[in-house]
């Protein structure tokens, strides 16, 4: 009972897919915005914009984020435990008896208040050929989103710990064993989602009346690792995460499209994974995680018509899926602005909010440094009132 009520919990928060999954610095300067801005292929592009493109470089694009979630310093703390439970079960005077009894049970009443951790990363690789008649690309990405919750239960003891110095022999014992009973229902659990995608692209732009529509599809072959993993509290460790993990392989399919409506307005439209995939986890004490991926579709919109200056917004219109029969599910209005320098570079400021409220409104910036010929870098944040950080970074070399 008491694992399948944490492994119902852990799961209700694994909150969102994360923010930072797959994006690239220019994505998450523009509060995730991909409908129209975002170009590289390795963090989920519209492949339409292969077409949208006027551009005309051949590049290669390397995208890297990460982001993190730890509002009670949980894990600074989980890596202390292991010391902690050495020190109160190698105690053998009184005071030392007292001192890490009161020091044990202080980090536990820390855990059984603590929201969770959650740790999410994304990299990739994308070589391009952007171009007006048919254009092409291959990448690859990877992303991984990984969630920690610590258990303790409440101190029930009849005598109060903090007291165990000047308590008699018999209630200090007693409290001793209360602690031991404490510490062997302390646990951590690790679930989380590892995705790995390979695939490429073509789009092809064409004059429909007297404007221009660019279509996109992306075909990829995706792999998928479903974690779930618990730890005795003073044994939490990072490697080795998957380890017995429930695995799948699948076959996917994006599609895009972009409107071009002339002065410099351009309306986007975007379905990532369009053949629904379901994988479980391992179980654990007969309990398991299913993660469902199901189609998403994204209509945004960009506006160049300002001088330097560039507009854009998203608005995804279902929800996006998670963990089954879990309330994570969110539903993103995303805006953003993108002010240019010609020959030096871009400067990037966004606003994301969860419709669903399941997620963290996110604020974000970037820059694009831009005055090397044919190399790009793009550094990019975010970061959310309740502490959460994310970055990201990427270099772009145009042939």
């Amino acid at each position: 009972m008491r694992l399948t009520k944490l492994t119902l919990a852990v799961a209700t928060l694994l909150a969102a897919p994360a923010f930072a999954y797959n994006s690239d610095a220019q994505s998450l300067g523009m509060a995730g915005i991909k409908a129209t801005t975002t170009t590289s292929l390795a963090s989920g592009a519209n492949p339409a914009i292969l077409s949208a493109d006027s551009s005309g470089f051949i590049r290669a694009q390397i995208p890297v984020s990460i982001g993190t979630r730890d509002q009670d310093d949980v894990f600074g703390a989980l890596k202390d435990a292991g010391d902690l439970v050495d020190d109160f079960k190698a105690s053998s005077s009184r005071e030392d008896i007292a001192n890490n009894t009161v020091k044990l049970n202080k980090f536990l009443d820390d855990i059984y208040q603590a929201k969770p951790i959650t740790v999410d990363a994304g990299s990739g690789f994308s070589v391009e050929a952007p171009n007006r008649t048919v254009g092409l690309g291959g990448f690859i990405r990877a992303s991984t989103h990984i969630v920690t919750l610590a258990h303790a239960d409440k101190y029930s003891g009849s005598h109060d710990y903090t007291g165990i110095g000047d308590a008699s022999d018999a209630d200090a014992g007693q409290i001793v064993s209360d602690t031991y009973d404490r510490l062997d229902t302390a646990y951590a659990n690790i679930a989380g989602v590892a995705k790995l995608e390979i695939g490429g692209a073509i789009s092809h732009r064409r004059k429909v009346g007297n404007k221009h529509v660019s279509v996109g599809f992306s075909p990829k072959i995706q792999s998928f690792q479903v974690i779930n993993r618990t730890f005795s509290i003073d044994e939490y460790e990072l490697s080795n995460l998957t380890k017995d993990a429930g695995k799948k392989t699948a076959v996917n399919l994006d599609i895009g499209t972009i409107y071009d409506y002339g002065k410099g307005l351009q309306v986007g439209f975007l379905v990532t994974d369009v053949v629904p995939v379901s994988v479980k986890s391992k179980a654990i004490n007969g309990v398991h995680y299913e993660y469902e991926v199901k189609p998403q579709a994204t209509i945004g919109a960009t506006f160049q018509g300002l001088p330097f200056v560039n507009l854009s917004a998203d608005y995804q219109l279902n929800e996006s899926s998670g963990f089954k029969n879990i309330a994570d599910n969110t539903q993103y209005l995303s805006v953003a602005a993108e002010a240019n320098v010609p020959m030096i570079g871009s400067a990037r400021l966004g606003y994301q909010h969860d419709l669903n409220g399941n997620a963290n409104t996110m604020y974000t910036a970037g820059v694009r440094l831009g005055f090397v010929p044919f190399l790009d870098m793009n550094l990019g944040g975010a970061y959310s009132e309740k502490g959460e950080v994310r970055v990201g970074a990427d270099l772009t070399f145009k042939l």
